[in-house]
């Protein structure tokens, strides 16, 4: 018998949030898509990112490993040290809080434990905000990732 989902445990994580918070899941909408297969096919690098992957679909992409070693060394530098002593409580516990309305932004359901998505949430959100804070008065970038940013 073929399974929807791939393993009970999926389907179990599935249910339970599903059952906890069944209001958000109705009056929210989505906003994160994954594009179709048959679509990405036809051109992957126009739907694939190259240099970095934010959020949860694109994380676990090996070929963006270096990139999220990157992002990592990049919050490091933007935080204080006693902040990155305390990411864990300063941030991923508040972003965990927040986990139902991120998993109902996305199209799809995500096969991610919520504190693996916290951190990824906190992670790439204060990447992000280093990234902005390159940007000078004058809309031009630092030296430092110029490319990328």
């Amino acid at each position: 018998m073929s399974r929807f989902f791939g393993s009970i445990t999926s389907e179990q994580r599935w249910t339970d949030q599903f059952n906890e918070h069944f209001i958000i899941y109705i009056d929210n909408h989505a906003s994160i898509f994954r594009v179709p297969k048959n679509v990405c096919d036809t051109k992957p690098e126009a739907y694939a990112p190259r240099q970095i992957g934010l959020g949860a679909y694109h994380h676990f992409r090996p070929d963006l490993d270096e990139m999220e070693r990157r992002k990592l060394e990049a919050v490091k530098k933007f935080l204080k040290p006693e902040q990155c002593q305390n990411f864990k409580s300063l941030i991923v516990d508040k972003v965990k809080v927040l986990e139902p309305s991120v998993r109902t932004c996305y199209s799809k359901y995500l096969d991610i434990d919520g504190g693996t998505l916290a951190w990824i949430m906190s992670i790439d959100g204060v990447y992000l905000l280093h990234r902005l804070s390159t940007y000078t008065d004058k809309g031009n970038v630092d030296s430092e990732d110029r490319k990328l940013a």
